[in-house]
């Protein structure tokens, strides 16, 4: 159980104290976590079926959905982990999938663990293996994310802590002292026992408060008659917990480590859009046409977060993915409920996101129809940059290039040089080209 630990902890986003959980573990798990995915899978233990046949049979059990939302968000991320296959236009269970629903049984992880998550409390309980205390598990997690984690599993009655008796222990490191002590500090030195004292127990044997002994052991310390140790809390699963524990690791022992090359749902998905089975491809505006565009998963990955500006704490991390797929949509924008399947993200939380970033002023959002419902067209106000916006320019082949620097017009004669304001070859080329700066921000030098 602990080498899954540490090989789900091994992947790509890395944080200061400690390392996430892979994105193909954290995948796997996640879209465990929807009810109504294992629902279907339970039905698909008796037979293969197509998306007709699925919806009727999720009516029967009272779920209404549409055939493109069950293969989009149900079907789907089921076939990206390997746990559904589709063939001949109908899913069935994979082996390893119905391995997996069998280790479920009744388990119901989502009421569990919080959903569309980095894993990190399925994490730490298979590092919990054997308890350990907080700075053993920084190895496994990031530092700034274990309490929160560590209190979760607690509220749930999955992980219990032990603490110490006593924070630090000290210790003689000789039997009798080789250097001059003074009355107050031979007492404080004979108190201690063999085994180690406390420092409230040292400090109520010898009668003084805990300032003043603080500051006789720090002097015994420096003397090297004393030497501390510091006992740690400890952490370890209860018997719910160690429960729960191996089903993970039974559920993350049946789908091998390779799966994460396999194509992802939103990859497949393209693939299906390129073919023909998305009818709709434009979307109904009032003021004209405008299409939905998929990004590809390999634009979404977490970036690292850079020192200053923006998106630099850990909650900008979903800002800055959900920009940068806007941001790579261009002109066309993106539709909102698409940004929701991207970043497996709820609803509510893409919208929160996308209203901080539009009180930043570096999107808009316009609303539009798409597919018969009211929605946002995601479009950034900023464009990525480009180097047609200076193909032309007489600066690149210039031959005084070196010599030429904005501010030489201060300069008093004759040790001005050239300068960008002065440049009547530039302002020839400026005023020549007619320059319009098209949507795409830009310059376009046709005639």
């Amino acid at each position: 159980m602990a080498i899954i630990a540490k090989e789900i902890a091994n992947e790509p986003e890395k944080k200061e104290g400690g390392k996430a959980v892979s994105d193909a573990m954290s995948d796997l798990l996640n879209v465990l976590k929807n009810k109504r995915r294992i629902k279907l899978a339970q039905i698909l233990l008796e037979q293969p079926l197509s998306l007709d046949e699925i919806q009727q049979r999720l009516k029967r059990e009272g779920y209404y959905h549409s055939r493109d939302t069950i293969r989009k968000h149900y079907a789907g991320p089921m076939v990206a982990t390997k746990l559904f296959i589709e063939e001949n236009g109908k899913y069935r269970l994979t082996d390893e999938g119905r391995s997996i629903i069998a280790i479920l049984g009744d388990l119901d992880l989502g009421s569990i663990f919080p959903a569309s998550s980095g894993c990190y409390e399925e994490t730490c309980l298979l590092s919990l293996e054997v308890p350990r205390n907080y700075n053993e598990l920084t190895q496994d997690l990031p530092k700034a994310d274990l309490q929160r984690t560590i209190r979760r599993l607690q509220e749930k009655g999955l992980v219990a802590k032990a603490r110490p008796g006593r924070h630090v222990t000290y210790k003689r490191t000789m039997e009798k002292a080789n250097v001059p002590l003074s009355k107050t500090e031979s007492k404080v030195f004979e108190s201690i026992p063999e085994e180690g004292l406390g420092v409230n127990d040292i400090a109520a044997a010898v009668g003084i408060s805990l300032r003043r002994t603080f500051k006789y052991l720090k002097r015994l310390r420096e003397k090297e008659l004393l030497s501390n140790s510091q006992n740690v809390t400890l952490l370890s699963l209860t018997e719910e917990g160690k429960r729960l524990a191996e089903k993970i690791h039974q559920i993350l022992s049946v789908i091998p480590m390779t799966y994460v090359k396999q194509p992802t749902f939103e990859e497949s998905y393209n693939k299906e859009e390129e073919r023909g089975v998305r009818s709709k491809e434009n979307l109904s505006v009032q003021t004209g046409e405008t299409q939905s565009v998929l990004i590809a998963p390999s634009k979404i990955s977490i970036k690292s977060a850079e020192k200053g500006g923006r998106f630099t704490t850990k909650r900008d991390v979903r800002e800055r993915q959900l920009y940068d797929l806007v941001l790579n949509a261009g002109d066309a924008g993106i539709i909102q409920s698409d940004l929701s399947v991207l970043l497996s993200l709820p609803n509510r939380e893409i919208s929160r996101i996308c209203s901080r970033l539009e009180s930043w002023g570096l999107i808009r959002k316009n609303e539009i129809v798409y597919e018969g419902r009211r929605t946002f067209r995601i479009e950034s106000t900023r464009k990525p940059p480009s180097l047609n916006s200076i193909l032309g320019s007489p600066c690149i082949t210039c031959p005084n290039m070196k010599i030429c620097e904005e501010g030489n017009e201060l300069e008093p004669m004759p040790y001005r040089l050239l300068s960008p304001q002065e440049c009547q070859q530039l302002e020839r080329w400026i005023q020549e080209s007619n320059a319009h700066v098209d949507s795409s921000g830009n310059i376009d030098q046709s005639p």
